[in-house]
């Protein structure tokens, strides 16, 4: 979101700095989770990384039959509105509209008072 809307700003070199710090946290942060979920899933979480890449998701999605090697449950699937909440997705969606607030007051900042 904020790669975004450096970039639909023309902040260009706040991109660049916002890319180089987006990719170093989340290497970190994949590298901690990547050591902990074999733990909690086993050999299912390496086949899964096998299929999935860390940053550029993939062109075509995995074939139904790997993805069901991997977990064959049906519902694991389709989208469940309880294990959205669980997981606080909602959280990325306050994020999204709270960045475009800002930066839709950033805006008139600038169009009415000349400010930035």
């Amino acid at each position: 979101m904020g790669l975004g809307a450096t970039l639909s700003v023309g902040a260009y070199i706040l991109t660049a700095i916002m890319a180089v710090v987006f990719f170093l946290n989340y290497h970190y942060v994949i590298q901690h989770e990547e050591a902990k979920l074999p733990s909690y899933f086993g050999s299912a979480y390496l086949d899964y990384c096998s299929l999935v890449p860390r940053f550029i998701p993939r062109l075509l999605p995995p074939a139904r039959e790997e993805l069901n090697r991997i977990n064959s449950d049906p519902e694991v699937y389709g989208f469940s509105m309880s294990l959205a909440h669980r997981n606080r997705a909602f959280e990325a969606y306050v994020s999204f509209v709270a960045l475009i607030a800002g930066m839709a007051f950033l805006v008139f900042l600038k169009s009415r008072l000349g400010f930035l």
